[in-house]
C-alpha cells in the first residue's frame, strides 16, 4: 500500500515536466532574460545574460549553472552559480533555485536621488517566485545628491526576490553610514 510520503512524493514528481531528454552540457552567450510584468503599464525588465552554462540539462532534475549577466538598476555585473530546478510546469514560480552571487561594480547613479558604486556578495535560497537572499554590500563613497560629503555604507541584508516580476522586499537591513548605525526595512517594487 502507498503511505502519505509515496503519494506526496508522486504528486511532486507529477508537477514537473517529464520527459526522457537529458543534454549534457548547455552554453549560452549573449542572451536576454526579460521578465514580462503582469500589470500592463510596467516595464518589462531585461537582464544582458553574458554567459550561461548549464549541466546535465533536463526538466526533470536540479541543473548545476554558472551564469555572468548585467543587472539593469542598478546596473552593474552578476557572476552566479548554483543549481535551478526541476521545472515545475504547473507553476513556474515554484521552481527551486539555490547558489551565490557576486555584484560588482553597480552604478547607484543609476538610481534617482544616490549615487555611489556598490559592491555585493551573498547566497541565494528558495523558489522563482521567492527568493530569499542573505549577503552584504560595501559602497566606499555613498552620496545623497541633496548635498554632502561621499561617506562609506557598509551593510548586512535578508531581502526576498520575486524572480517572475524583479520586486524585492527587505526584510532586515544593519547597515553602517560613515559611523552611524541604521537599521532599516522596506519594498523596492518595480
Amino acid at each position: 500500500p502507498r503511505t502519505k510520503d509515496d503519494r506526496e512524493a508522486g504528486e511532486k514528481a507529477a508537477e514537473t515536466v517529464e520527459g526522457p531528454v537529458l543534454i549534457d552540457h548547455v552554453v549560452a552567450r549573449d542572451a536576454q532574460l526579460i521578465l514580462v510584468p503582469s500589470d500592463p503599464r510596467k516595464e518589462p525588465k531585461v537582464w544582458a545574460i553574458h554567459h550561461l552554462d548549464l549541466e546535465s540539462v533536463g526538466f526533470n532534475r536540479s541543473m548545476p549553472f554558472t551564469a555572468t549577466l548585467t543587472n539593469p538598476i542598478p546596473k552593474g555585473e552578476i557572476a552566479a552559480q548554483g543549481t535551478f530546478g526541476p521545472w515545475m510546469k504547473r507553476d513556474p514560480g515554484l521552481t527551486p533555485l539555490s547558489g551565490k552571487y557576486a555584484f560588482n561594480d553597480a552604478d547607484l547613479n543609476t538610481i534617482k536621488g544616490i549615487g555611489g558604486i556598490l559592491s555585493s556578495s551573498g547566497e541565494f535560497t528558495g523558489q522563482l517566485e521567492q527568493i530569499e537572499v542573505k549577503g552584504t554590500t560595501t559602497t566606499p563613497a555613498f552620496t545623497i545628491d541633496v548635498g554632502g560629503a561621499p561617506v562609506p555604507l557598509e551593510t548586512r541584508f535578508h531581502a526576498v526576490v520575486d524572480g517572475t516580476n524583479g520586486n524585492t522586499y527587505l526584510k532586515q537591513v544593519a547597515a553602517t553610514l560613515g559611523e552611524t548605525a541604521i537599521e532599516a526595512a522596506g519594498a523596492i517594487e518595480s
